[in-house]
């Protein structure tokens, strides 16, 4: 998985500086995933690369979220915007949790 061509585009994301770079990096993630996933629009490409981006980004420091945030113009699925604060470990677990739970709920599983 670490050696996979999506996972060193994530790793390279995190490491931009500009929104040239972010640019150039997500292009390449989306011919990635457009070779995964055949015949699915750009837009909604750049919407999943995008967003793996975010979700990505909630491994690293605060300070990387808020530049990866800003030039991807992208947030964390669940953690929401690094700009508005950072999180608690245990704010963490909760939002984990409560996604959980309603990914349970959705598949139609009792929760307790």
């Amino acid at each position: 998985m670490t050696d996979s061509p999506q996972f060193q585009l994530l790793q390279q994301a995190m490491e931009v500086q500009t929104r040239a770079e972010a640019d150039a990096c997500l292009d390449a993630m989306i011919v990635q995933l457009r070779k995964a996933m055949e015949g699915v629009s750009d837009a909604f490409l750049t919407v999943i690369a995008k967003r793996n981006v975010g979700y990505f980004a909630g491994y690293y420091d605060h300070a990387t979220r808020l530049r990866v945030e800003e030039l991807y113009d992208t947030v964390h699925p669940f953690l929401g915007a690094a700009k508005d604060g950072q999180k608690s470990p245990e704010e963490i677990f909760e939002l984990g949790r409560r996604a959980g739970e309603a990914m349970r709920e959705k598949e139609g599983k009792v929760v307790q």
